[in-house]
């Protein structure tokens, strides 16, 4: 078996797994997603794998299609109750501004300008999980964050002949993490978790 091939499927195994951790978090209550977020990912994972197919698969694209599974399975909770309910003005521009860029990438037909407005999307959608976790930094998963991170690193390395299309997301999945991680845990040293 070629390296890259165990490499990638590696990422796509730690990716699975990553919410595991997450998952706990969520059903012992210290965890709680925004729903809005995760809808929005959910929705963005299928767009980024049909732009990773039409641009030239790799073994990369096992992060967003474990991202979709792992997705799916918060959403699933979230509605079940597990999820963060509040909502305001910024969920609404963000769910908005998600949709416009995948309208925008339907009309153009471009797989290229997609991935580039799914990223986009993608981080918009973060929004509302970082000013949360910003106010709430108990209120997220850093293991799972981290274990992000692994995996896209990993995704990376597994690229025979890397593009714009095959690296772009995962180079994006590990800068987003890098930033978001030490934000969370410098407002743990700021914050103290609520006790209930």
């Amino acid at each position: 078996m070629d390296w890259h091939a165990v490499v990638g499927v590696a990422a796509g195994l730690i990716q699975l797994y990553s919410i595991v951790p997450y998952i706990k978090g969520m059903i012992h209550g210290e965890v709680r997603p925004n729903i809005v977020s995760w809808a929005l990912w959910a929705i963005i994972q299928f767009v980024v794998i049909g732009a990773q197919i039409a641009t030239g698969i790799s073994w990369a694209i096992l992060i967003p299609a474990a991202l979709a599974f792992n997705t799916i399975l918060v959403l699933i909770l979230c509605f079940r109750g597990y999820g963060y309910t509040r909502y305001g003005w910024l969920d609404a521009v963000c769910f908005m501004l998600v949709v416009l860029a995948i309208v925008l990438w339907q009309t153009t037909n471009n797989a290229l300008f997609a991935l580039a407005l799914s990223i986009i999307a993608d981080f918009l959608a973060g929004v509302p999980t970082y000013l949360k976790v910003y106010k709430l930094p108990y209120s997220e998963s850093t293991s799972a964050w981290v274990l992000l991170v692994v995996a896209n690193i990993l995704a990376l390395v597994s690229i025979s002949t890397w593009t714009w299309g095959n690296s772009s997301y995962s180079l994006y999945g590990v800068l987003i993490s890098v930033i978001f991680i030490p934000v969370m845990i410098m407002r743990r040293r700021i914050v103290r978790p609520r006790t209930s």
